[in-house]
């Protein structure tokens, strides 16, 4: 199923992007897409949001005791940057209620659901594709993944953790569609590794720390604040 879905995501951004770079050739080179200026000029503040879907991926963690076969989630993000239409540095935020199947001593095969938080701050590069007015987007990042309130679900008791911090860095690659000189659409792929401390193993009981990657295909908006 987890093959399936990421497959059935790939061939969606494969398409989309196809009918915008036809839409973009299509028009001429010195053409506005509705009305939109090639590039913003001047630095301002930019508020975004967007919405789209985590693929499923297993966690192992160390404060549950378990593992954690967590389920497609979709996550809403929140962010505000400084600077142009090419480059700019700001924030996000990034919050899902992630459902899961636990799997560890305390509770076999348990629903359950834990919520995420990623704060990242992050560095935005957008550049012309072809000789169109779509812009191809680079947006990187560095912060934190919080977990917090695992709990159970369908009447599953789960056991009780703290919430707990993990570095996380993402690379986030995507096409953005100008509309007009203050709004911009756009569509992306996000990549986050996140470094999580796993369950306790070896000789001497000692807990270590791995990446795990959260791949999620996002549709965002992006407003330029005041004038």
């Amino acid at each position: 199923m987890g093959a399936t879905a990421d497959r059935a995501k790939l061939l969606g951004v494969r398409a989309l992007s196809t009918i915008l770079i036809a839409l973009a050739v299509a028009t001429p080179a010195g053409a506005q897409y509705f009305g939109a200026p090639r590039s913003y000029a001047g630095n301002a503040l930019w508020l975004s949001a967007g919405s789209g879907d985590t693929r499923a991926v297993t966690l192992s963690d160390n404060a549950s005791g378990g593992i954690w076969r967590m389920l497609q989630a979709k996550p809403l993000e929140v962010a505000l940057d400084l600077g142009n239409s090419d480059r700019s540095v700001g924030v996000s935020v990034r919050r899902a209620v992630v459902p899961l199947t636990f799997q560890g001593t305390a509770c076999t095969g348990c629903a359950g659901q834990v919520q995420s938080q990623v704060m990242l701050g992050t560095y935005r590069r957008a550049t012309p594709l072809f000789a169109s007015a779509l812009r191809q987007i680079v947006e990187l990042g560095a912060g934190l993944t919080r977990w917090s309130a695992l709990t159970g679900r369908d009447g599953a008791t789960l056991p009780i953790i703290a919430s707990n911090d993990d570095f996380t860095y993402s690379v986030s690659v995507g096409i953005g569609m100008p509309l007009g000189d203050r709004l911009e659409a756009a569509v992306h792929y996000d990549m986050l590794q996140t470094r999580h401390e796993m369950q306790t193993s070896g000789a001497v009981g000692t807990a270590t720390r791995g990446y795990t990657a959260f791949n999620t295909l996002r549709f965002s908006a992006r407003l330029r604040l005041g004038q």
